[in-house]
Formats: structure tokens, C-alpha cells, sequence
């Protein structure tokens, strides 16, 4: 279902207009992105007033219990000092987060695409700010609880120790993880459908999975990583609101 996901999102890559000065966005960055930061070799900061970001243009809707897709936007200005790569992100908020990448080829004032995923929790209206120190921008999600196509479950061994968690992949302090590291978790099914699950972030760590269930019932989960572990040491990460729990331990080789 992830390289199903990871299909359909570069396809539609391709039919957003960018400005000549980025390359197309590399959704799979979007979706593993830590949350809450920024990187890449480009130098910019965001247009602002007064802490709210500038000609902010979005893209909804927003509803509480609705999953967002690729509707789901958000632009925003910088001004590049220097070219280079770059990947922002925003904290998981109310159970959504933004992020985008690209390439910038030129200085100058530009326009960033920061597409959304996740399930919104709650109705109300929350602040997100991309990256470490950018700007603010505010999102109102609607009260919309008649959707049918979010899936009902529960994480097992919640609101404790994930039930015989799956852990791949190797933690080694300073090494960027690839696509071997995940853990796989085991969710009972209520209701079939669709959905998105997004840990904290911790240690330069964040978990993400999205997809469909399919049937009712005993169903694992597999939660991506991405990140570059900070520190040595035991790490525990909480996927979803009032999740089950589960250890990473990050080692020095």
C-alpha cells in the first residue's frame, strides 16, 4: 500500500505547475519528513508580516475525521539568499502536518507547495509554522463527522507496549535512516477504510504509515522512518493520538 501511495503521489508530481525555479517534489521525502523542521543546502527564509506568512494561498478542504489528499495545500513565499536543495516540514498538529522538497536554481522570491497528510482530530482552527523558525499560517478544519471512509481501530496493547512490535532496519547516531528501518505494529480493525498514523518525533525520528484496510479484524501496520538519530540510547515513540508504545534503540555503529 506505501509503494501504491508513493505511485500515485509522483504521478500527480507531474501535473502541478512549479516555477522554472524547482524541480518536481519528492513526495516520499514529504511523507517520512521529520516533523517540525527544515534541511537542505539552500540558503532562504520566509516572506512574513509580522510572523504570519505572506500571500499564503490554500488549498482545501479541511474536516475533522477527513483524511486529506493531494487537494490538500498550502503555498507560501521565501526569498533564496543562495541555491540548493531543500525540505521543510511542519509539527504534527491536530493529527495533520505539511511538509515539501525541492531544488532551488535561482535567488530571489519564490513560492513553496507544502502538501498535507494525516487525519484531523478535532473542529477548530490551529496555527502551523514549516520548518524550525519559518512563519505561521492558520488552518480551520469543519466539523464533519458523517464520513464513512476513515477506518475505525484500535493500536493493540494500547494505551501501553505495542503488542510484539516489528523493528528493522539499524539506528546509528548520525547516519540518515533508509528505507529498511520500520516497525511493524498489529491494529485491530473496526470499521474498514482509510488512514494515516504519525508518531512523535524523537530523536531526530518521526513514524509514518497511511493506508487502507481493507477488511475488519487483525491487521499489521507498517510504520516508515525517517530521520538521523541525534543521540545514543533507548528512544519511545507513541504512533497516533493515545497510541500504543514502542522502544527504538539508537546505537553508535
Amino acid at each position: 500500500m506505501i509503494k501504491k501511495l508513493l505511485f500515485i503521489l509522483t504521478s500527480f508530481c507531474s501535473s502541478i505547475a512549479f516555477i522554472s525555479c524547482q524541480k518536481e517534489l519528492n513526495f516520499q521525502d514529504i511523507i517520512l519528513k521529520i516533523a517540525g523542521t527544515s534541511g537542505g543546502t539552500a540558503k532562504f527564509s520566509f516572506s512574513q508580516t509580522n510572523g504570519t506568512c505572506s500571500a499564503t494561498h490554500l488549498k482545501g478542504p479541511y474536516n475533522k475525521g477527513t483524511i486529506l489528499t493531494l487537494l490538500n495545500t498550502v503555498e507560501v513565499r521565501v526569498t533564496v539568499d543562495s541555491i540548493g536543495t531543500y525540505s521543510i516540514a511542519t509539527a504534527n498538529i491536530n493529527g495533520i502536518l505539511f511538509g515539501g522538497s525541492g531544488n532551488f536554481t535561482s535567488t530571489g522570491e519564490k513560492t513553496i507547495t507544502l502538501i498535507g497528510i494525516g487525519t484531523p482530530v478535532t473542529a477548530g482552527t490551529f496555527y502551523y509554522i514549516p520548518g524550525s523558525q519559518g512563519c505561521s499560517f492558520t488552518i480551520t478544519f469543519s466539523e464533519n463527522a458523517t464520513n464513512s471512509n476513515i477506518a475505525q481501530y484500535t493500536l493493540n496493547g494500547t494505551p501501553d507496549s505495542c503488542t510484539t512490535p516489528i523493528i528493522s532496519g539499524y539506528y546509528i547516531l548520525g547516519n540518515s535512516l533508509d528505507s529498511t528501518c520500520s516497525v511493524t505494529i498489529k491494529a485491530t480493525v473496526i470499521t474498514p477504510g482509510n488512514y494515516t498514523i504519525v508518531s512523535n518525533t524523537s530523536n531526530g525520528i518521526i513514524f509514518i504509515a497511511s493506508g487502507t484496510f481493507i477488511t475488519a479484524g487483525q491487521q499489521n501496520i507498517i510504520l516508515k522512518a525517517s530521520g538521523r538519530p541525534n543521540e545514543v540510547g533507548n528512544f519511545i515513540f507513541t504512533p497516533g493520538t493515545n497510541g500504543c508504545k514502542f522502544r527504538i534503540n539508537c546505537t553508535i555503529n
